[in-house]
């Protein structure tokens, strides 16, 4: 049996001229230039790079009118899909997460809901059904209102 490269099939162990690799343990990963912007990415991250590309376009990608977790905490933009489900994009994260390779606070509230998947990216939808997926007691000003629509139908 042959012995198994752990350089893997995106990593070569030697450099461009065929020599060895400079240290033990280096590789060097194999990158692809941009069509948008001509910058040289990496195979694993290509993908995400291009997504960011479409995000931050008006085309396919707009602000969110509620931020992601990380965008809040670093107070930047938060720009996420019009329809998450289009085939360029297909990604629930935001523009900001991609292009950091942060964890998006949306996959969380995503993998809340199961196999449905939303119409609507969650960071533009402002209904309630947004906020019962975050926390599980409900809120303050939901409760007052249920209540105060269960009294005037028994009034009724």
């Amino acid at each position: 049996m042959a012995p198994v490269s752990k350089a893997g099939p995106y990593q070569t162990p030697c450099d461009k001229k065929g020599g060895k690799a400079s240290s033990p343990g280096e590789t060097k990963t194999r990158k692809k230039p941009c069509n948008i912007c001509g910058a040289m990415v990496g195979l694993k991250s290509f993908a995400d790079h291009v997504k960011t590309h479409y995000l931050k376009g008006d085309k396919h990608g707009q602000p969110a009118v509620r931020r992601c977790k990380m965008c809040e905490r670093a107070d930047r933009e938060c720009r996420v899909a019009r329809d998450p489900r289009c085939k360029l994009i297909h990604t629930f994260r935001c523009a900001r997460c991609l292009e950091n390779r942060e964890r998006c606070s949306f996959l969380d509230v995503i993998r809340h809901l199961g196999k449905s998947l939303p119409d609507v990216h969650p960071g533009l939808d402002m209904g309630d059904s947004l906020d019962d997926c975050e926390t599980s007691a409900p809120s303050r000003e939901s409760s007052q209102g249920r209540d105060a629509l269960d009294a005037g139908r028994r009034e009724d």
